[in-house]
């Protein structure tokens, strides 16, 4: 965002201004559909048998539904927080001087040296800027990561339950399965994303 702000030429300042419009309402198009379908899932989640035919009030059950509940309401808070933003780009564009707009909204002049007036100043991005545009996608991480935590101790409750009672070769590789996907579901995905988090801002430093 800061090269943009602080581009020189005022045409190509415009045509990127456009197309980081674009490209953010691509984004928070792709949160609005992804944290439908993980709403979706953590709804259908409820109807489980363990928890629709619960009468014993499991302390497990009670535990996991809290945690799943409020999974549920950061998941449709993403979506409102995506949608606003999306209602605000749309608004925005819709006036002849909406790039300027724009600018203003997300920048602000940083202090420059003294002795260094016949530089053009430098625009920074503001903080409350970037982390408000980070909203619907740290909705939805948070989201996430809370039903995979009720999951896991929903299984993981259910399975010492059952060797309790008495301790079978199917229950040992039923927990030991499950295990391995959930390592295998959440280390590619942390990886992906601190790798590509990582990359990216080295490349932006090198770039500026």
């Amino acid at each position: 965002m800061e090269l943009m702000l602080n581009k020189p030429d005022p045409v190509k300042k415009k045509q990127i201004t456009k197309k980081w419009m674009r490209i953010m309402e691509s984004h928070l198009n792709v949160m609005i559909i992804t944290s439908s379908v993980v709403g979706s899932i953590m709804a259908s989640a409820f109807s489980w048998a363990s928890f629709s035919n619960d009468t014993s009030n499991s302390a497990c059950i009670q535990i996991v539904k809290a945690i799943w509940y409020g999974a549920l309401l950061l998941s449709v808070s993403s979506i409102a927080a995506a949608s606003q933003q999306i209602t605000s780009i749309h608004r925005l564009d819709f006036y002849q001087d909406g790039c300027e707009m724009i600018h203003e909204l997300l920048g602000e002049f940083a202090q420059t040296p003294t002795g260094s007036n016949s530089n053009p100043p430098v625009v920074k991005l503001k903080l409350s800027q970037a982390f408000l545009w980070q909203i619907p996608v740290m909705l939805l991480n948070g989201s996430l990561y809370l039903f995979t935590v009720g999951l896991c101790i929903f299984t993981y409750w259910d399975f010492t339950k059952s060797f309790a009672v008495s301790v079978e070769a199917v229950q040992i590789v039923g927990i030991c399965f499950f295990t391995v996907c959930i390592v295998g579901a959440i280390g590619p995905w942390g990886v992906s994303s601190i790798g590509l988090y990582h990359w990216i801002g080295n490349m932006l430093e090198i770039r500026t």
